[in-house]
């Protein structure tokens, strides 16, 4: 319920407020540069973290959640050492 009120009453404050209106962006006059596609086995090595602290300094959020989920799994007691 607290959400879709938030939600309402920010449509209302950009509706009233009306952000963006009157401004004008230039082109840019640089040429972009153009840089090689990846290749498969380069993507698959960006995923995986050389250590999570190293992924978290450069802001890496997929190779955060992978190095999560992946030291996650094996700090969980296996289902005969609950005692199930």
């Amino acid at each position: 319920m607290l959400t879709t009120i938030a939600l309402f009453l920010g449509l209302a404050v950009v509706n009233i407020v009306k952000p963006g209106v009157g401004v004008t962006l230039s082109a840019t006059t640089r040429p972009v540069p153009a840089t090689a596609a990846p290749t498969l086995t380069s993507m698959m090595e960006h995923t995986v973290p050389a250590s999570i602290i190293d992924a978290m300094a450069k802001n890496e959020v997929l190779q955060v959640v992978v190095s999560v989920f992946c030291s996650e799994q094996p700090a969980r007691p296996s289902e005969t050492k609950r005692g199930r």
